[in-house]
């Protein structure tokens, strides 16, 4: 019988990584997403990063946090690069039917025998640097370590939640955009959407441009004190869209308006 497993050499001696099929990647992902998903912090996954050579500051980053509309701005923001040439990076969450979805290249999701190879290149250091990953931070980190391999020229990268401590934030976004920011709870106090927003904003640092296609003044003024207190550079939010006849044709049209702000 042929062991499927790698050995590679190492200087303490020899190790064994194990060589997982496509469907065991997704089996491992399956079963890891609450593995220390009850703490908020980046240390795991700048741990992670560090073990591929801090790829995470190399990459060109767009995130994009908010409440709706953030996949959707991504998708037009990506159309809109590709039309300038460049090679764009997507990371996507969630999926709907596969892990591939969350990852493509200029619009073509991951392959399967690449999803396979960078499951493995991730999860095998991940257990070789004893770092307790979960499934967030596995995937931001293959998400890294695809767009460094295939060399993109931008990558656009969506903040599901927790902007802070969401693991695509170990990236130092270029522009950080966030779509709206609107209460999931009408009971939601008004204090509450203040830390909503602050922890949205949190994906800003020093020398950021923060763009918004938010349309509350005071968001809106939250935001640029945020932006600014972090080292960031505030930009014009986009302006308000003239009424339209379908809610949807409405968040199509903000989110367009700033896919081509970003």
């Amino acid at each position: 019988m042929i062991d499927s497993r790698k050995q590679t050499a190492s200087k303490t001696g020899l190790s064994i990584d194990k060589q997982r099929s496509y469907n065991e990647i997704v089996e491992y992902l399956d079963s890891h997403w609450n593995t220390q998903s009850d703490t908020k912090t980046l240390d795991r996954i700048k741990k992670l990063d560090i073990a591929f050579g801090s790829l995470a500051n190399k990459i060109p980053a767009v995130l994009v946090s908010g409440t709706n509309g953030k996949s959707l701005t991504i998708n037009f923001a990506t159309k809109l690069f590709k039309e300038e040439g460049l090679k764009v990076g997507t990371f996507y969450s969630p999926h709907i039917l596969t892990y591939n979805e969350r990852l493509s290249i200029s619009g073509e999701s991951i392959s399967n025998k690449q999803f396979t190879e960078i499951g493995n290149e991730v999860i095998n250091k991940s257990e070789a640097e004893k770092i307790s990953a979960n499934t967030q931070e596995l995937l931001t980190m293959m998400a890294i370590l695809y767009f460094s391999q295939q060399k993109i020229d931008v990558a656009l990268m969506e903040v599901s939640k927790d902007g802070q401590y969401n693991p695509v934030n170990i990236c130092n976004a270029k522009v950080a955009a966030i779509t709206r920011a609107t209460l999931e709870d009408v009971k939601t106090s008004s204090q509450n959407m203040k830390e909503i927003i602050t922890e949205m904003s949190g994906i800003i640092k020093k020398d950021t441009w923060l763009v918004s296609g938010d349309q509350n003044k005071e968001n809106l003024e939250l935001m640029q004190r945020l932006a600014l207190s972090n080292g960031g550079h505030w930009a014009m939010p986009i302006r308000k869209l003239a009424a339209l006849k379908y809610p949807f044709e409405q968040l199509h049209g903000r989110c367009a308006a700033l896919a081509e702000r970003i």
